[in-house]
């Protein structure tokens, strides 16, 4: 056995393009939902805030019309 191969590791050995090319794709997936799972909840937030903003509009529409009424 040559003196190189021996002080490698099994688990440093060079992989193939194939193999590389795997575990780029396993990372850019991973960073992928990850940024999918932000996005999903900053979606969900800004859906909450305009259905708060929706109701908050429709009571102003609502005191708006009664005072219309009063003064009429």
């Amino acid at each position: 056995m040559a003196p190189a191969a021996r002080r490698r590791p099994a688990a440093e050995k060079e992989k193939t393009p194939e193999q590389a090319e795997l575990e780029q794709l396993r990372e850019e997936k991973a960073r992928l939902e990850r940024q999918n799972a932000a996005m999903s909840k900053k979606l969900a937030q800004t859906e909450a805030a305009l259905d708060i903003m929706g109701k908050g509009i429709a009571l102003l529409e609502m005191m708006s019309e009664g005072a219309d009424t009063e003064n009429s």
